[in-house]
């Protein structure tokens, strides 16, 4: 069964993130830069933002969620919740769990009385792109950011 809580440190989370950083690297697909992830999660999670997925008390995942996003999506009403660093240990995959945590990010915007569930994910890499898709996302945009094209997802919750 899966559990998530809010992540108290960083190390695990960007133990996940790197592994996942590398993966992606290891098959030519753009991700996060490891030596930048750091202060970027200490500050999230001093922000109350980042969650760890656990399976028999194993780090399986993680996810954060913010309330705002003005980087990405500009200033905005506050009507959705912003899905960041969603990452899954390799030995986890095919379970479905990337799947499991984004419903359950959904699942706290919603709680937040806010309508949308919003993400960005690099255009260039595909099976990501499926993914969100296939998860009900839909492109609202794409956003160059230091030349790097980010595809702008939005999905209505209930």
């Amino acid at each position: 069964m899966l559990i998530i809580d809010p992540a108290t440190s960083p190390e695990t989370v960007i133990d996940i993130l790197t592994e996942a950083s590398l993966w992606l690297q290891s098959r030519d697909l753009p991700s996060w830069t490891p030596a930048t992830l750091a202060p970027v999660i200490n500050a999230a999670i001093a922000r109350g933002e980042v969650y760890i997925a656990r399976i028999d008390n194993q780090p399986v995942g993680t996810i954060s969620v913010q309330w705002a996003d003005p980087a990405f999506w500009g200033e905005r009403p506050d009507d959705a919740g912003y899905v960041h660093k969603l990452a899954i240990v390799r030995s986890a995959a095919g379970q479905h769990t990337g799947g499991q945590l984004l419903d359950w990010a959904e699942h706290l915007i919603a709680a937040q009385g806010r309508r949308y569930a919003r993400l960005d994910c690099h255009a260039e890499n595909p099976t990501i792109n499926r993914f969100y898709q296939g998860a009900g996302y839909q492109v609202r945009g794409t956003l160059m950011i230091q030349n790097v094209p980010f595809n702008l997802y939005e999905k209505p919750l209930a």
